[in-house]
């Protein structure tokens, strides 16, 4: 017999009745009778002991052979009790009858054996005494044999169980039929509160796994419990999820074993989930109690949070765990028996990012989320799917971005600092303090305009960085734009002129697109003063070369601020000095008179040995604005240097000018060399002394005075040095 609860019973052994009649005497060749019941019934030929071998087959022998058919009443089911079997251990024969003994000895005529039948005419005189005792009353059942039907109501099988097919057999049919698991108790027993499953093993020792039951423990009274726990019937000592399931099968394709370790250990997106999620707990004072052969899915509180309806349809669930409400995701009801993994990825619950109205649109999750890092991978798994949505509240610009210095880049949203990267790129060289020298930092509003508001931080976060223009890009009436390589804007020169990189390239961050002359030419194009590089302070106060000869700035704010700071000028803002605006200095600072730049203004401006100071007109136009400044001193002769028909000249080291001596005058040093200093003037070097034109008098020279009084005296002192060099012959008649 098998079952749950069946080891509780024993079998009774039904000595149905013996139409005994009379012994005539011992059966030949059996020992005496009065030693041995094989004298009457049985074969004294079998093994076993004396009464073993004293039961039928075969019946009572009456003046013949006993009958051994088991359709005979007196045999019927006598060896099927009295041997060991598939069920049962063997039973012995006062389980069903009173042994003849007389003081400890088997004896025909011991009292209730033979001779003390009813009174003649009683049926009952010619059966064998039933009287149970042993396995046959176990749990106070009163056994009885129908002499009748030949069935019998014993312990044994099953008068006490519940859902047996046939607790009353047949003695007299004994073709295996009737002792098969289920005909005394039920598979498994119907009785209340036994768990209705038919893996007897899981609860009983008395039966192993493979179905075969341990003889020793059936039906001997006592129902044999297993000390049970919850992986005493699935899962392992790791935990009692399958695999194993409750038939020991671990096949993920098999719905008792499916995605249970999934759930129940810790994974890469969540902690280990409680059984009681989707299983009621069983009573821990009554653990059999669950045991029904059908799992039964009852949800936890975590399944429903957002009021979400979970449900289970066998295949698949609809949970919160697998789908938060308006959260997107492309599978929120992941097949149980698909243990691939490729239903649990992020993604598959809510979408990345998740698609509700107020999210953010990024699926940089870390940037919101403190559970999950840049990665994607969780750095607290207890604080995901647990019914919480954790959002930071530090929303400062640098916790997406940035870091402790400002706010933008290095690190970019994905944690990284490489420049060539569009996303970090340049943006240290427009905001960090003295990036470059040239300008001050750069306000983020700059290119980001508007910054998101503290009301709505989460706002921008869409994983896209848009480029909106503040006031400095489209200074100057530029017209801004980016194209998410290169940028046109005010700032890189779009309204300047001769800069060699006006589109510099974001992720280019050597210092090579930064320099003076990338943005604007060194000078910018005319209608700019064409000074060379090296002249930019003269007008631009706010810049000035370091000793290495680069260009500094005094105040970076100043420059590439939307406005020109130019100092207010005079002629000598460039050249020259307080004196008078020729030099020196020359418009490098210089004023060695060797330089070109120098050589002799300062002998033609200032008060001289033979001349009152010229004017700078006499050998400049003289601008009224910058856009003479050119880099080149363009020479242009006026008045006096032009007089009397001299077709005046400059070489760039000479000129040729009636000042120093027009046609045929004789002169020794007509063409001064202008850096040639004050040996190159003198009297006589201009014109002979006299002249030698042919038309003036051969007189010596101590007698100017006697045709140019009104210039020079009779010692060849001045008189009025500004009637000499001006262009006109002072002459009177002597």
């Amino acid at each position: 017999m098998t079952g749950d609860r069946m080891s509780r019973y024993g079998i009774v052994f039904i000595a149905v009745g013996l139409w005994c009649g009379a012994c005539t005497g011992p059966r030949p060749g059996a020992p005496n009778a009065e030693e041995q019941c094989t004298a009457c019934h049985g074969d004294p030929g079998r093994a076993g002991d004396a009464l073993r071998r004293a039961a039928p087959p075969v019946g009572v022998h009456l003046d013949g052979p006993g009958r051994s058919d088991t359709g005979y009443p007196g045999v019927g089911a006598h060896e099927a009790h009295l041997g060991a079997g598939r069920l049962s251990r063997a039973l012995d024969c006062n389980e069903c009858h009173v042994v003849p003994m007389v003081d400890g000895q088997l004896a025909t005529d011991a009292p209730g054996h033979l001779g003390t039948r009813a009174p003649e005419g009683d049926p009952s005189s010619l059966r064998a005494d039933l009287v149970f005792g042993g396995r046959a009353v176990a749990g106070g059942v009163n056994a009885a044999y129908d002499y009748d039907q030949h069935t019998c109501t014993t312990y044994c099988h099953g008068a006490t169980l519940a859902g047996g097919r046939n607790t009353s057999p047949e003695w007299t049919r004994v073709d295996g039929s009737q002792a098969a698991c289920g005909t005394c108790h039920g598979m498994p027993p119907t009785s209340a509160g036994h768990p209705q499953s038919d893996r007897c093993w899981s609860c009983h020792p008395s039966m192993k796994a493979d179905g075969v039951i341990d003889p020793a423990l059936h039906i001997d009274g006592t129902v044999d419990l297993t000390p049970v726990n919850c992986h005493s019937c699935h899962g392992s000592d790791d935990n009692a999820a399958p695999p194993v399931d409750t038939e020991g099968r671990s096949h993920t394709s098999l719905r008792s074993v499916g995605a249970h370790q999934a759930h129940v250990t810790e994974g890469p997106l969540a902690r280990a989930f409680d059984c009681s999620e989707c299983h009621a707990a069983p009573d821990p004072t009554d653990l059999y109690a669950h045991i029904d052969g059908t799992p039964e899915v009852a949800f936890g509180s975590l399944s429903s949070t957002f009021d979400v309806a979970p449900a289970w349809n066998g295949t698949t669930c609809t949970t919160y765990c697998h789908g938060p409400p308006q959260g997107g995701g492309s599978n929120h009801a992941p097949e149980w028996t698909r243990g691939d993994g490729s239903q649990a990825a992020c993604g598959t619950c809510h979408g990345l990012p998740p698609e509700s109205a107020d999210h953010p649109q990024s699926n940089k999750c870390s940037l919101c989320h403190p559970t999950v890092d840049r990665n994607l991978d969780f750095v607290d798994k207890a604080r995901h799917v647990d019914g919480v949505v954790d959002v930071t509240d530090d929303w400062t610009c640098n916790r997406c971005h940035g870091s402790a210095a400002n706010a933008a880049p290095p690190t970019d949203t994905d944690g990284q600092s490489d420049t060539s990267r569009p996303s970090v790129g340049a943006h240290q060289a427009h905001v960090a303090p003295g990036a470059t020298g040239s300008a001050a930092p750069l306000a983020c509003t700059e290119c980001h305009n508007p910054l998101p508001t503290s009301s709505d931080p989460r706002a921008h976060i869409d994983g896209v960085a848009r480029v909106v223009f503040g006031t400095r890009a489209s200074a100057d009436g530029a017209t801004p734009s980016w194209n998410g390589t290169t940028c046109t804007t005010y700032c890189h020169g779009q309204t300047l002129s001769g800069g060699s990189n006006t589109r510099p390239d974001w992720t280019t961050v050597d210092g090579s697109q930064d320099a003076c002359g990338t943005c604007h030419g060194l000078p910018p194009l005319l209608p700019h003063p064409q000074t060379g590089a090296t002249t930019c302070g003269d007008c631009h106060l706010n810049v000035s070369r370091d000793g290495s000869g680069n260009w500094v700035f005094a105040d970076p704010s100043l420059h590439v601020n939307g406005t020109v700071e130019v100092k207010a000028t005079t002629c000598n803002s460039c050249h020259g000095s307080a004196t008078n605006a020729a030099p020196p200095v020359d418009t490098q600072g210089r004023s060695a008179t060797s330089l070109p730049s120098v050589g002799a203004h300062q002998a033609h401006l200032a008060d001289g040995i033979f001349a009152t100071p010229m004017a700078c007109s006499e050998c400049h136009v003289v601008p009224t604005d910058l856009s003479h400044i050119d880099g080149a001193a363009t020479v242009t002769f006026g008045p006096v240097a032009t007089a009397w028909g001299v077709v005046a000249s400059y070489t760039g080291t000479t000129c040729t000018v009636h000042c120093h001596g027009g046609a045929s005058m004789g002169g020794s040093n007509m063409t001064p060399t202008w850096t040639g200093g004050s040996i190159e003037v003198g009297c006589g070097r201009c014109h002979g002394m006299p002249p030698v034109n042919g038309s003036h008098p051969a007189v010596s020279a101590s007698s100017c005075s006697q045709c140019h009084g009104e210039v020079i005296n009779s010692d060849l002192s001045w008189k009025d040095k500004s009637l000499h060099v001006n262009g006109h012959l002072e002459y009177q008649a002597p």
